[in-house]
C-alpha cells in the first residue's frame, strides 16, 4: 500500500487528466476519456525506472506535440492556410497524441516531472478543445484549473511541512485568485480582440480584395482622389523594368465620366511550357508558376523568346470581375486559369471564380509602344468623339496648337508638355462649381491630378484630329522599389493616355508631371525596417498562395530561392568567420578566467561539486536505504522533501536518522560550501550501510 501522501498527489493528477480528456471528448468526439479511465490504476503501480534516452524521446515527442497545437492555435486559427480540413485532422491527430502523453505521463510521475511533462500536456489539450468555439469548456476548464491549484498547495504542504502552513496557503489562494481574474479577462476580452487582430494579421500579410470604380466601365473624375492618399499594397511586382500597368481602356467621353464598352474580344492559344520557359534572359523566374501557358491572340510563338522580352511576376488583389493588369503589347501570360480573352483594346480578362492572384506575363517593351494594332474604322471614331458642349476654350487652344504643324508625334508631344506646364499637380482640388469640371481645372483652378491632366490632354488631341484613349491602372516606376520588388500601393493609381500613331499603333502619352506626381509619394516612403516589412509580407503573400492553390512543388522552389544566399560563397565565408570568432572569444574568456578569477575562486577550489563521486555515493545509498522500506524517491522530489514524505511508522528511527545524517551532509557539501573530509564521508557512509543491512533482516 502507498503512503497517503503520494496517494493524495496521484488522485490530484487523475483529476486534471479526466478534465482535459473529457474536453478533448466533448470538444472533438474522440473517445479520449478511454484513456483516463485505466489512470486509476496508477494509484497501486507506476512505472519506476526508464532508459535515459528512452525517457527523453518521450519527452521531446510530447514537446513537439505541444508545438503543433501552438502553431495550430496562434496561426491557422488566425490565417486558414491549410484548410478547414486539414486543420482540423492535424487538431484531432494533435489532441489524441497528447491525451496519449497524458495517461503515460499519469503511470510515470516517478521517472517524468508533472510540471514539466504532465501539466503542459493537460494545458495543450485544453487548447485543441478551445477550437470548437461550439463546445462550452469553461466547466472542465474549472475542473482541471482547481486540481492545479490544490496540486500547488499539495507541494508546497510538502515542501515546508506545517511550520508557515497559513502563510503558504494564503500565498497561494492569492495568486490562484489573481490567476483565475486574468483568466476570466481574457476570456471575456478575447472574442472582442479577435475581430482586430485577425484584422490586422490580414492586413500585414495577406493581399487584400479590392474593387475600384476606375476599373469598371465607368471611371469618373475624381474617383482616385481617396484611393492617391492610401498607402495600402493592392500587389506586389517582380520585373527588372518597371512599366505601367494597364487595368481598363476608355474610348467614350460624357465631360464628367469615361465610359467603356463590351469591346469584342479573343481567346489565348496555348502554348508549350518549353517556349514559355524560353522568353527573355533576364527577370523572375516565371515559368515555374502554377497554371498553364498561354499565347496573346495575334501571336505567333517565336515572338515569346524573339527581340528583348519583359518578364513580369505580378501578385496583385482581386479587381472586377476577373480584370487582370498587365503591362502594354502582352505576348504571352502564364496564370491558374481555364480560359483567357483579350478584347480589341488588350484588356486582360480571366474568368471570375477561381480568382487569379499570382500570374506571370511576357510583354514587348518598343519605344513606349503599348499595341501594335491598326484600330478599325469604329474604334477610331470613337477615338476622337467629344462631348456638343465641349468649353470653346478648348477648341481656341487645339486650333492655336495645331497650327504651328508638324508631324503627329511631334503635336502629341507639344500637346502633353503645354497641358503639364499650364498646371500644378495636387491632390487638394476642392469641389467644382460648373458642368465642365476638365475646364474648370485647366483654365480656372489650374491645379489636380492625373484624371483632369489625362482628360484634359485628350480633348486637347482629339479636337486636333488625332485619336487617342483613356487609360486607367498603376504607374509604376523605380520609386516603387522596395525589398527587391515594385511595392504598388494604391497610392500609384494612374490615368494616362494612348494615342494612335500611324505606322506604329498606340503609344503611352502622359500628360501628368513626373516630377510632381513622385513627390507627392515621397510620403509613403519610409526606413530600413519597412524595407524588412515589405519583404516579409511578400514573400509570405506568394507561398500563403501557393499552398492554396495547392502548387507544393512551386512552394519548394520558392523555399529553395530563400534559402540559396545561406550556400552562396560570401554567406560560407561570413560563417566561417563567426565560428572562428566564437571559438577564439571561447578560449580567450577562458584563459582570462583562469588568470584573473583564479584567485577569487581559489576559496571554493577545496569544495566538492554535486557530481563528486563520494556525494554521488551518499545520494545513491540514500535513495537506496528509502526504497528498501517501499518509498522510491521520484527523479522530481528533492531528497530532505522525500524524506519528510515518508511517515513516520514506516521507517525506524534508526534508519530516518541516518538517512538524515546523510542528506545533510550531501547539501553541506553540495550547496553550503562545506568542505567534507574523506574521515566524515567514510563515518556517514559506514551508518547508511549499517541501516541498509538492517533493512534487509527486517524484509
Amino acid at each position: 500500500m502507498r503512503e497517503p501522501p503520494a496517494l493524495a498527489e496521484q488522485f490530484i493528477l487523475i483529476v486534471l487528466v479526466c478534465a482535459a480528456t473529457g474536453a478533448l471528448t466533448g470538444a472533438t468526439g474522440i473517445q479520449a476519456w478511454m484513456l483516463a479511465a485505466p489512470c486509476v490504476v496508477s494509484v497501486l503501480w507506476r512505472i519506476q525506472r526508464m532508459p535515459r534516452l528512452l525517457e527523453k524521446l518521450v519527452q521531446n515527442a510530447a514537446y513537439a506535440l505541444l508545438g503543433l497545437a501552438c502553431v495550430l492555435g496562434l496561426i491557422l486559427m488566425a490565417y486558414p492556410v491549410l484548410g478547414e480540413r486539414l486543420s482540423v485532422t492535424l487538431a484531432l491527430i494533435a489532441g489524441l497524441g497528447l491525451a496519449i502523453f497524458a495517461a503515460l505521463f499519469l503511470f510515470g510521475t516517478p521517472v517524468w516531472p508533472p510540471e514539466k511533462t504532465l501539466l503542459p500536456v493537460t494545458l495543450g489539450i485544453f487548447v485543441i478543445a478551445s477550437f470548437n468555439t461550439a463546445f462550452v469548456i469553461y466547466r472542465m476548464l474549472a475542473l482541471g484549473g482547481a486540481a492545479v491549484i490544490v496540486w500547488l498547495a499539495y507541494r508546497a504542504w510538502l515542501a515546508g511541512g506545517s511550520r508557515g502552513l497559513a502563510r503558504r496557503i494564503v500565498r497561494t489562494g492569492a495568486s490562484a485568485a489573481a490567476t483565475g481574474v486574468l483568466a476570466w479577462g481574457i476570456i471575456v476580452c478575447l472574442p472582442w480582440a479577435q475581430g482586430h487582430v485577425e484584422k490586422a494579421t490580414f492586413g500585414f500579410f495577406s493581399p487584400q480584395e479590392s474593387s475600384y470604380g476606375s476599373f469598371s466601365l465607368q471611371s469618373r473624375l475624381g474617383d482616385l482622389e481617396e484611393l492617391k492618399v492610401s498607402s495600402r499594397v493592392v500587389m506586389r511586382v517582380w520585373s527588372l523594368r518597371p512599366q505601367k500597368l494597364r487595368g481598363r481602356v476608355f474610348t467614350q467621353f460624357d465631360g464628367t465620366s469615361w465610359l467603356a464598352r463590351a469591346y469584342p474580344s479573343a481567346n489565348f492559344a496555348p502554348l508549350e511550357d518549353r517556349a514559355f520557359a524560353a522568353a527573355g534572359s533576364e527577370g523572375p523566374e516565371i515559368a515555374n508558376l502554377s497554371g498553364v501557358s498561354l499565347l496573346a491572340p495575334g501571336r505567333a510563338a517565336q515572338e515569346v523568346s524573339s527581340g528583348n522580352p519583359v518578364r513580369t511576376k505580378i501578385v496583385q488583389s482581386l479587381f472586377n470581375s476577373g480584370l487582370l493588369v498587365a503591362p502594354g503589347n502582352v505576348v504571352a501570360v502564364r496564370a491558374p486559369v481555364t480560359s483567357l480573352r483579350m478584347d480589341s483594346h488588350g484588356t486582360l480578362a480571366a474568368p471570375v471564380l477561381p480568382p487569379v492572384q499570382i500570374y506571370g506575363v511576357v510583354n514587348l517593351r518598343e519605344s513606349g509602344v503599348a499595341e501594335h494594332d491598326t484600330p478599325a474604322a469604329q474604334t477610331l471614331a470613337e477615338s476622337l468623339n467629344l462631348p456638343p458642349d465641349t468649353d470653346y476654350r478648348f477648341r481656341e487652344l487645339a486650333a492655336q496648337l495645331a497650327a504651328q504643324g508638324g508631324r503627329v508625334e511631334e503635336r502629341i508631344r507639344r500637346t502633353v508638355e503645354h497641358v503639364q506646364k499650364a498646371c500644378s499637380y495636387s491632390l487638394r482640388v476642392g469641389k467644382f462649381r460648373s458642368a465642365q469640371p476638365v475646364a474648370e481645372f485647366f483654365f480656372e483652378k489650374k491645379r489636380g491630378y492625373c484624371q483632369y491632366f489625362a482628360s484634359a490632354a485628350a480633348i486637347l488631341l482629339r479636337l486636333q484630329g488625332i485619336p487617342c484613349r483613356y487609360v486607367t491602372g498603376f504607374n509604376v516606376a523605380e520609386y516603387n522599389y522596395g525589398a527587391g520588388h515594385l511595392v504598388v500601393r494604391e497610392a500609384d493609381a494612374h490615368a494616362w493616355l494612348e494615342v494612335h500613331v500611324p505606322g506604329k499603333g498606340w503609344v503611352e502619352a502622359d500628360p501628368t508631371p513626373d516630377a510632381e506626381f513622385a513627390a507627392a509619394r515621397e510620403s509613403l516612403a519610409g526606413g530600413w525596417w519597412t524595407v524588412v516589412g515589405e519583404w516579409l509580407q511578400a514573400e509570405f503573400a506568394e507561398m500563403t498562395i501557393r499552398v492554396r492553390e495547392g502548387d507544393w512543388s512551386g512552394l519548394f522552389q520558392k523555399l529553395r530561392e530563400l534559402v540559396a544566399p545561406l550556400f552562396s560563397r560570401t554567406a560560407k565565408l561570413l560563417i566561417s568567420l563567426a565560428a572562428g570568432l566564437a571559438v577564439m572569444a571561447y578560449y580567450l574568456r577562458r584563459w582570462l578566467g583562469a588568470r584573473k578569477l583564479g584567485r577569487l575562486m581559489q576559496p571554493f577550489s577545496e569544495v566538492p561539486g554535486a557530481t563528486d563521486p563520494g556525494l554521488e555515493k551518499i545520494l545513491e545509498q540514500t535513495d537506496e536505504l528509502c526504497a528498501r522500506h517501499g518509498f522510491a524517491r521520484p527523479a522530481s522530489r528533492a531528497p530532505l522533501e522525500h524524506l519528510r514524505s515518508i511517515p513516520e511508522d514506516r521507517m525506524p528511527a534508526a534508519a530516518r536518522s541516518a538517512a538524515r545524517e546523510a542528506i545533510d551532509c550531501y547539501y553541506g557539501a553540495s550547496f553550503g560550501r562545506q568542505a567534507l573530509a574523506a574521515a566524515r564521508l567514510e563515518e556517514v557512509l559506514c551508518q547508511v550501510a549499517t541501516a541498509l543491512r538492517q533493512a534487509s533482516i527486517l524484509r
